[in-house]
């Protein structure tokens, strides 16, 4: 059987490259903007930064936090990307848990509230826009927030310049402290905090200025194949600009490797070989090891949905390309069995 790209359809989130070094996280984006371009992102007026919590409040929030610490964290092991939210927290609980830390009250009235689809594997996402014209995405499922921003500019005085914004440490702290509000557990790489100007009217000015703070999601160091967190923050005000998140399934059962790096190329090579014999492979970068879900990405017939299993597994990831040139594909190897357990092209 000639080896035919399974495509599917990535409109905002997802775009699969994922290759060497740390296993950059997709789909996280800077431009998850209300249409093709939003002039701004900007954070709640009230607030300068993070907004700040009551004593009751943060104790609330400890015992919460406490109760949906994995197992893994208590040891010291590692974290998880989508700790279980407690049993008695309903999503609509949740989202109105979350919707404050931003200043946001869900009670009111709002001028759109729609359920969207997200690739590759359809979620459901409930996605609200206020009568303040502040935008909040959900996962319908969990409730877990996924996206924030606010269209109105942020107003910058004129004549500031970059040697007047905020310093990248301040904006660290700011998306550090976010994630602890909304109880995310995610590493943030200080060399990849970035700044940016996205209003570029006067050269070097504040305006539109701001730090993007990513991260990834990871278990005891490894990372979840296509997650991450972004915070950008305003350069002028400090203020969180638009916050944007993604956490594909929960901790795997276990983490057994009985599969190399090398068994696992074999594995991925053999398998292509035996979709597409005069199809010639070579491989794009090193083996990554992962935590994915499985797949039906090598098996779903046409018109079928890709759909991801239940359970998470630590996956090699090995990234593939005919050698005449073409669409690359991504071979999920499970480390465990050698199984091929899913893909992405």
């Amino acid at each position: 059987m000639r080896l035919v790209r399974k495509s599917w359809i990535a409109v905002g989130l997802i775009a699969a490259v994922l290759v060497a070094g740390a296993l950059s996280y997709v789909l996280v984006e800077r431009n998850a903007r209300s249409g093709d371009e939003v002039a701004r992102y900007v954070g709640p007026a009230a607030s300068p930064s993070v907004p700040a919590e009551s004593s009751e409040n943060a104790a609330s929030q400890d015992r919460t936090k406490q109760a949906r610490t994995p197992e893994g964290d208590q040891k010291g092991e590692g974290k998880t990307g989508e700790p279980p939210l407690p049993q008695n927290v309903s999503p609509a609980d949740q989202m109105q848990r979350v919707a404050r830390v931003f200043g946001i009250d869900l009670n009111q009235s709002f001028k759109t509230d729609q359920i969207t689809r997200n690739p590759p594997y359809g979620a459901e996402s409930r996605r609200i826009e206020t009568q303040d014209g502040k935008h909040l995405g959900f996962d319908a499922k969990t409730g877990q927030l996924i996206t924030f921003f606010e269209a109105e500019p942020e107003d910058v005085p004129a004549g500031l310049t970059k040697d007047n914004a905020i310093p990248k440490e301040k904006a660290l702290e700011t998306a550090r402290q976010l994630l602890k509000r909304l109880e995310v557990s995610a590493e943030f790489d200080e060399n990849k905090v970035q700044y940016r100007d996205s209003v570029e009217e006067v050269r070097d000015d504040l305006k539109g200025a701001e730090w993007s703070v990513s991260g990834v999601l990871k278990y005891k160091n490894i990372p979840y194949f296509g997650s991450g967190v972004r915070v950008v923050v305003s350069a002028y005000s400090g203020k969180v600009l638009a916050y944007s998140y993604r956490a594909v399934g929960p901790a795997p059962e276990r983490l057994d490797e009985k599969i190399d790096s090398s068994q696992a190329t074999e594995a991925a090579t053999a398998f292509l070989k035996s979709k597409s014999p005069e199809a010639a492979m070579e491989m794009r970068g090193q083996p990554q090891k992962i935590i994915a879900l499985p797949n039906n990405f090598w098996t779903h017939g046409q018109g079928e949905p890709l759909r991801p299993a239940e359970k998470s597994r630590l996956c090699w990831l090995v990234n593939m390309i005919p050698a005449g040139g073409g669409y690359p594909f991504m071979v999920f190897v499970d480390a465990e069995t050698g199984e091929i357990c899913g893909g992405m092209g």
